[in-house]
């Protein structure tokens, strides 16, 4: 059958004269109007025009409309909490105008703190900013109430409470995503952690091999230490040097014992008279006459220093102290931590070994040693600062700042407000650079700040003209960020 707009179109080029539309061939629920318009137009082309408008009308009226099933909206369920108060809601539109995630963790936190929830017009923004800020999403998901949970069944990249497991992301995830779960897996349970790594090994490439046995660092234990004596086993020498780094940071795995059973006749304790012998010094008595095992070399134990500071034997002993746990010194010396790295510090040619000593307590995580080390030689064991006082971290901060602007570092816990002093001290020692140490710098980290510091930050000098007039432009907007936070002390 033609289709009529066809017809309209093969008559209109032909011409009315020498062609009229063939209501015939068209659909039998046409032909009578169309029968009933050649009666009534006297004229060929009215007749037309007429035929054709009918015929233009069943076209465009003539589909049918395609039916879906769609399901109802279920209504979002009734609040539990009560919406923030409009002095909060204000301070929060500063804190989005200013674009600053430092304080809105911290209104996120004072909200949470006090059972209050966000407005409903919030939400679609500071969902936004929970896709592309990992951190914060699970304070913002406590601060945007029923409507907020109920609002991200509209959009899958806000779904962020319903996270897959760490074994689904782990099967089918990104390379960086299995190895983000493999990190918090780690966490949470190091042995499943390892079973599923275990369990797809084969499967894996040596690149992937070598990304995913990093996260055994996490939580490392006994328990980690064969299937890391297994990947030494590997080809790729990528693989085997981490499984070996490893292996050497198990306190009691088969590399730590054969250092320590070889290591530890090296070094001894002797009594030397004094004043006529009426007066007995202990002093550490080191044995350097020996040769390391050749399998040691494959520990990675070198006999060539390039700085020059030892000597050979002296740089191989070196390196077999810094491998070995603080704690197992204790027991051999019968001294404690104090003890020891004072006997270390009496004579030149033990003093140099006190770094290695410092290398063994943060591989151990010892942190009575970090603790002497620090105070007392000023060394610094990373991995243990976590385990010092507030004081204490804020000192090692400061004094790091500019081998590690990464404050965190030194200075983990988010949620605590740092002190008076430790923020004037910074802010007098960043102040100095102030092109190293811009807004953006303050601008992640204002929150630590106290809101008292506000009458005192005017007494920072810079005395460099040209620095200080950089510097006064950041002094501004440490200030204006210090008075929203305080905005949104006084708003809650």
């Amino acid at each position: 059958m033609i289709k009529p707009w066809e017809e309209i179109i093969n008559t209109s080029i032909i011409g009315t004269d020498k062609k009229q539309i063939n209501t015939q061939v068209l659909h039998p629920l046409l032909n009578s109007l169309l029968e009933e318009v050649k009666k009534s137009a006297n004229e060929k082309e009215e007749q037309f025009l007429r035929q054709a408008a009918i015929i233009y009308n069943y076209r465009r009226g003539g589909f049918n409309v395609s039916s879906a099933t769609i399901p109802l909206i279920e209504p979002c369920p009734d609040e539990t909490l009560k919406y923030c108060s409009s002095p909060a809601e204000a301070s929060l539109q500063a804190v989005l105008s200013d674009e600053n995630l430092s304080l809105l963790y911290f209104w996120l936190l004072q909200c949470s703190k006090n059972n209050k929830i966000a407005p409903p017009h919030f939400i679609p923004t500071v969902l936004e900013i929970a896709e592309k800020n990992k951190d914060l999403r699970a304070l913002i998901s406590t601060c945007l109430g029923e409507r907020g949970k109920w609002i991200t069944s509209f959009n899958p990249n806000w779904k962020f409470s319903a996270a897959l497991s760490y074994k689904e992301v782990f099967d089918h995830g990104k390379s960086d995503e299995r190895k983000n779960a493999l990190m918090l897996w780690r966490k949470d349970s190091p042995s499943e952690a390892r079973e599923a790594l275990i369990n797809v090994w084969k499967e894996e490439q040596a690149a992937a091999k070598a990304d995913l046995l990093t996260t055994l660092e996490i939580n490392l234990e006994k328990n980690d230490e064969a299937f890391l004596t297994e990947a030494l086993k590997e080809k790729s020498q990528k693989v085997k040097e981490i499984a070996l780094k490893l292996l050497k940071q198990i306190p009691d795995s088969f590399i730590v014992n054969e250092i320590w059973e070889f290591t530890k006749p090296l070094i001894s304790i002797k009594k030397s008279g004094a004043l006529l012998g009426l007066l007995n010094k202990e002093v550490l008595n080191i044995d350097l006459s020996f040769e390391i095992p050749e399998k040691f070399k494959s520990y990675g134990i070198s006999h060539i220093d390039a700085s020059k500071v030892f000597t050979e034997k002296e740089f191989t002993l070196d390196q077999l102290i810094g491998s070995i746990p603080s704690i197992l010194w204790e027991k051999h010396l019968n001294l404690n931590a104090y003890q020891i790295l004072e006997l270390f510090n009496k004579k030149e040619e033990t003093k140099k070994f006190i770094s290695s000593l410092a290398m063994s307590a943060n591989t151990f995580k010892n942190s009575e040693w970090g603790i002497i080390l620090y105070k007392e030689y000023k060394k610094v064991c990373y991995s243990v600062v976590q385990f010092f006082s507030q004081e204490l971290k804020e000192d090692v901060a400061l004094a790091l700042l500019h081998d590690s602007k990464n404050i965190y570092a030194f200075l983990p816990e988010k949620e605590i407000e740092w002190t008076q002093k430790f923020v004037m001290a910074l802010l007098q020692k960043t102040s100095q650079e102030p092109y190293s140490f811009s807004k953006n710098y303050y601008k992640n980290i204002i929150h630590h700040f106290p809101i008292t510091i506000l009458d005192k930050i005017d007494q920072i000098q810079v005395n460099d003209p040209l620095k200080k007039s950089y510097w006064d432009g950041i002094l501004e907007e440490i200030k204006k960020m210090l008075s929203i936070k305080k905005q949104i002390i006084q708003s809650f």
